[in-house]
C-alpha cells in the first residue's frame, strides 16, 4: 500500500514534504532488508532444527521481501545459493574430484543437498523457484 502510495505521490516529489517521506520509507526499506538478510544468514547453520519458529519466521519474512523491491528478492535468493554452493566449491575444488569421471558425484551431491534440505526450501514462495536457480548456479559454477 504505502508502494502504491509513493508512485501516486511521485508526481509531487519536488515538495520538501514529500521528499523527507520518500527519504524516511526508503531508509525503513533498507533497514528492513538489513534485518531480514541477517535473519537469513542463520540459515543452513543447523539453528533452524533448535528453533522450530525460525522457519516460519523466514517464511514471513518472505514476505516482507515481496513487499520490497524485486532486487531484494533476487540478491537475497543469489546469496543463498552462493552460500549453499560454498561447501560445494570447498569439496570439489581439488585437482582430483575436478575430472571429468568425478561427474557423476558432482550431481549426487546436489541431489542429496536438495533432498537433505526440503524443509528450508519450503519457507521461499514456490514463485521464487528457488531450488530451480540453485540447480542452474550450481550447472554454471561446475
Amino acid at each position: 500500500a504505502v508502494n502504491q502510495l509513493c508512485s501516486h505521490f511521485e508526481a509531487y516529489r519536488d515538495f520538501q514534504k514529500i521528499t523527507d517521506l520518500r527519504e524516511k520509507f526508503k531508509n525503513i526499506k533498507q533497514i528492513l532488508k538489513s534485518h531480514v538478510f541477517s535473519d537469513f544468514s542463520s540459515l543452513g547453520t543447523g539453528k533452524e532444527t533448535e528453533e522450530g519458529n525460525l522457519l516460519q519466521q523466514l517464511s514471513d519474512a518472505c514476505l516482507v521481501v515481496d513487499a520490497l523491491e524485486p532486487s531484494v528478492r533476487e540478491e537475497l535468493v543469489k546469496t543463498f545459493c552462493n552460500r549453499e554452493l560454498t561447501s560445494y566449491q570447498q569439496i570439489f575444488e581439488g585437482a582430483e574430484l575436478a575430472k571429468l569421471d568425478k561427474t557423476e558425484r558432482r550431481y549426487a551431491w546436489i541431489k542429496r543437498r536438495l533432498r537433505t534440505n526440503e524443509e528450508i526450501w519450503k519457507i521461499f514462495p514456490s514463485s521464487w523457484h528457488v531450488p530451480y536457480l540453485l540447480c542452474i548456479q550450481f550447472c554454471k559454477m561446475t
